[in-house]
This record gives C-alpha cells, structure tokens and sequence, in this order.
C-alpha cells in the first residue's frame, strides 16, 4: 500500500478525495493552536481551492465553518457570498438566496452588489424569472460601477428570454454590444 494513512479514508472512493478530506482534517489539527485571523483566512483559501476543484460540499463545510466560529470575521461577507455559490452549485439555490437575504441589509456597501448579483442568479435556476430581472436591474439602477454590471444586464436578458420576452431581451443585448 503505497499510502497507509489515506487508506482509513478508502470509503471516499478515488485517492484523490481521500487525501483533500485528510488534508482537510489535519488542517482543523493545526488551527486549534493558530491564531483566529489565520485560521480565518485559512478556511477562506481552502474553501476557494474546494470549488475552483468543484469540491462544492467540502466547500460549504469551510465556508459555513467561518461564519459559525467567526461571526465577526474580516472575511464573513466573502465567505457569505461564496457559500452561496457553493450551494448553487449543488442547485441548492433556495438556500443560497435564503442566505444572502438574510445577510443583506448588515453587508457593508462594497459588497452589495455581489450579493444582488447572486441573488439574482439563485431567482434565475430557481425559474423565477421575474423577480432575477428584478434583482438584476436593481443591480444595475443602483451600483453603477459593479464589476457586475454586464452579467447583470445579461442576466436580465436570459430572464427575459426565459419569459419568451424576445423583443426586450434583443434591446437589451444591443445596448450591450454599444457599450
């Protein structure tokens, strides 16, 4: 057996998994004797590499995590908002918009359009297409400047064609194309 340790965690499947859940679990070893902001900023990195690898489960876990030790955390309103994209990606999206709209009204202003933002995307897979145009267009009357803007207004264009609104989502799309 070339790893003895991962072979405790043989349950998992492939060595690949076994070995990101031992990774996983060494690394709550280690933060008992770190610092909070390290282990903070730990939870957050690992939780990023988790999706960017589509771990989206064991994401949660690093983000929700966060939030329940850490209500307080620097990174909290970050690690809202990536939570909630973990659990679309498990199209979990009634919670996500849950979670985002429970945060909302204390986010701090720079990072209220994100949560719009996935707000809008949580209404959109969950097939309420009137209230993501909504969302969307709020995002857009109200943060100008988002780094949202363009997925706003494209997200508002996918709502309307959901709707079979052609017409408007074509406009949309053209005032697009002109900026």
């Amino acid at each position: 057996m070339k790893y003895p340790v991962l072979s405790i965690f043989s349950f998992l499947g492939r060595p690949t998994h076994a070995l990101v859940v031992f990774i996983f679990l060494a690394s709550f070893a280690c933060t008992a004797l770190a610092e909070p902001a390290k282990v903070e900023r730990r939870l957050l990195t690992f939780g990023q590499k988790a999706m960017e690898d589509r771990l989206y489960e064991l994401a949660e876990a690093q983000f929700q995590t966060l939030l329940t030790q850490y209500p307080s955390s620097e990174y909290r309103e970050e690690a809202a908002c990536l939570l909630a994209q973990s659990l679309l990606n498990q199209w979990r999206w009634q919670e996500a918009k849950e979670l985002l709209e429970s945060r909302l009204p204390t986010t701090s202003p720079a990072w209220q359009d994100s949560y719009y933002f996935w707000i809008g995307e949580s209404l959109l897979k969950g097939e309420n297409y009137d209230g993501a145009y909504k969302t969307y267009e709020q995002l857009v009357a109200h943060y100008p400047q988002s780094r949202y803007l363009v997925d706003a207004r494209d997200g508002m264009a996918r709502a309307l064609l959901q709707q079979q609104k052609f017409y408007l989502a074509q406009e949309l799309l053209k005032g697009l194309q002109k900026e």
